[in-house]
């Protein structure tokens, strides 16, 4: 890359000059000290003196900026007037069709310059950079908030020299969120409009709305070309799923035609399932648990394959009785072949009722289980954008503490346990069973968050007979509809997990296409069975409720509707429905 040429000449230069001479002036640069982080992330280069030129800047030089990128706008706005304000000078705010000025500043994939086209094509997907090419300033970047730290570096390299303003030649600054390899290929769409990147666990993702599909299938193409090789791929309705390889990275793309949507998430290469069912033995009949809570609250599920081991889905809150609960219905259900019980663990997001007891059953029992995967999508926190107050900082901080406890839990107690980063349109095939992620955060990107429940984790469960398992947690209403119109009846379900508890978030749009033969409630008895009271004594009774919920209660071939203060086990070769006890399982509706 220029810039990495430019540092490296330039401190070669530097070091030269210096041992012939001491006692030259230094140039002009920023000389505020970056921290430890920012050193190893950010390059902002400058020649010796005498391998550099000044260009000045003239008052009503262009300022061009992709006009489809509004969201850049504030911080150019922002730039603009500190600009103005510290010159006396203005920038005019123009589009590519302007004729080019002596000194232009360039903002964005703008077409209509060479100058930035190209340059796009030598930074990195999670890379933000600015500099001199062929007299004109050009700030490049596929991730809006990193924008603001550029526009400030470039703000600080214009100074004022002989009584002119202007910039250095030698100008160079990049900032890399992620660890993203210069072989990636970039995206190419004449139709499509980039959707702003984001860092995302170890990796970074950026995508396309509007675009075609001969765009993304010509970018598979691009992949191979630059020596990836395809590992899984999935196609369901009118989206495909392509995982591409290298030996040291992973690169996971998403099209979506119902949205006309290309994604893809590059990361360095992690662990990622087999790509055919294991080879087994069958000693259990497989099983769908919702496993008892106290007080009903949360979401625990539990599913025994036919090899015998088990799927974990979060767990509730941190409970002595309910830790005790999960574990001797675990402990009771093994084979006895198996020493330990067998355990795959999947986290859905980073609340309470979900994560908590998760990890402090784990603290607690790492010696008793065998814990052969875990398996979740968290966002990067400090990311996210939020489109309300809702989330306060406080929760905000309380869910960044709780991802990096699992990080820090499976170093400590599970350092040879398989961590999979799942991303949509993706599978685990396990034994009789396959379960395949439907949405994960990385869809929701752009759109400001509501709450975590906007980060997270749905996904199908298919077991050998055909029978499906549908886990929504706690998806909000805008993930709702987005399923429904990018799955439609693909959907369709045997036992289907309502949403959020039952008390918001799920849409008529998505409850019309599953058609369950039984429903699990993550919450209480009351809570299911009271019909009067306001929003929180009678949550999936209410009236706020009443556009989705009594599709389900009102469907005559939905056999069991279960809450979460009794634990309910549903045999999926025969699909009968008993209770902890081995009693036919009680449906809490209609009301009795």
């Amino acid at each position: 890359m220029k810039r990495l040429r430019t540092a490296i000449l330039s401190l070669l230069m530097v070091v030269a000059m210096l041992l012939v001479s001491c006692g030259e002036n230094k140039p002009t640069t920023d000389t505020e000290a970056p921290s430890a982080q920012q050193e190893a992330q950010t390059t902002d280069t400058s020649a010796p003196e005498t391998d550099r030129e000044f260009i000045k800047i003239s008052n009503n030089s262009n300022l061009l900026i992709k006009l489809a990128d509004s969201d850049y706008r504030s911080y150019v706005n922002d730039f603009k007037s500190a600009f103005e304000l510290k010159t006396g000078m203005t920038m005019k705010m123009v589009n590519s069709s302007v004729a080019a000025t002596d000194f232009e500043m360039i903002v964005g994939r703008v077409s209509g310059r060479e100058e930035s086209v190209s340059f796009y094509e030598d930074i990195s997907y999670a890379e933000c950079a600015a500099e001199i090419v062929n007299g004109k300033l050009v700030v490049a970047t596929f991730t809006e908030n990193m924008l603001e730290e550029a526009l400030s570096a470039v703000n600080r390299a214009i100074v004022k020299e002989n009584g002119e303003w202007g910039i250095w030649s030698d100008f160079s600054y990049s900032k890399a969120l992620a660890d993203i390899p210069d072989d990636i290929p970039k995206f190419e769409t004449k139709s499509g409009t980039m959707i702003q990147g984001v860092k995302s666990n170890d990796g970074f993702q950026v995508g396309y709305t509007g675009c075609k599909k001969a765009e993304y299938e010509a970018y598979c193409q691009k992949l191979e070309g630059a020596g990836y090789t395809l590992y899984a791929s999935n196609t369901v309705k009118n989206n495909e799923y392509m995982t591409y390889v290298t030996e040291k990275t992973m690169a996971h793309l998403t099209w979506q035609g119902e949205i006309s949507t290309f994604r893809v998430f590059v990361s360095p290469k992690g662990y990622l399932p087999a790509t055919e069912a294991p080879k087994y033995t069958a000693v259990k009949t497989a099983t769908v648990a919702q496993i008892m809570l106290t007080g009903g609250w949360g979401m625990s599920f539990v599913i025994q394959l036919e090899d015998g081991s088990f799927v974990v889905i979060d767990g509730g809150v941190n409970n002595a009785a309910d830790k005790s609960t999960l574990m001797t219905y675990l402990k009771s259900n093994k084979p006895s072949e198996h020493s330990k019980p067998r355990v795959t663990w999947i986290l859905t997001h980073p609340h309470s009722d979900h994560i908590e007891l998760a990890l402090s059953f784990l603290q607690a029992y790492s010696n008793q289980i065998q814990l052969d995967m875990i398996s979740f999508n968290f966002p990067d926190v400090n990311s996210l954008t939020w489109s309300t107050d809702y989330t306060t900082t406080s929760e905000k901080q309380w869910a960044k503490q709780k991802i990096e406890e699992t990080w820090k839990l499976m170093a400590d107690k599970f350092p040879n346990t398989k961590i999979f980063i799942h991303h949509t349109g993706q599978k685990l095939l396990l034994a009789g069973a396959e379960i395949e992620f439907i949405f994960t955060q990385e869809d929701w990107w752009p759109n400001g968050c509501q709450t975590f429940n906007d980060t997270m984790s749905t996904f199908m469960v298919t077991f050998k007979n055909g029978k499906k398992f549908f886990v929504t947690g706690d998806s909000d209403q805008g993930v709702c509809n987005l399923m429904a119109k990018n799955y439609g009846d693909y959907l369709k379900c045997d036992i289907f997990q309502a949403v959020h508890h039952g008390q918001k978030g799920g849409t008529a749009a998505l409850y019309n296409l599953l058609k369950p033969t039984y429903v699990f409630w993550p919450n209480s008895k009351k809570k299911c069975t009271t019909t009067v009271g306001d929003i929180y004594e009678a949550p999936i009774h209410h009236s706020d409720r009443s556009s989705f919920n009594p599709i389900l209660f009102n469907d005559p071939n939905i056999l069991g509707h279960f809450h979460g203060e009794q634990t309910t086990i549903i045999n999926i070769n025969t699909m009968t429905a008993i209770d902890g006890k081995g009693n036919a399982a009680v449906s809490f509706w209609p009301l009795r």
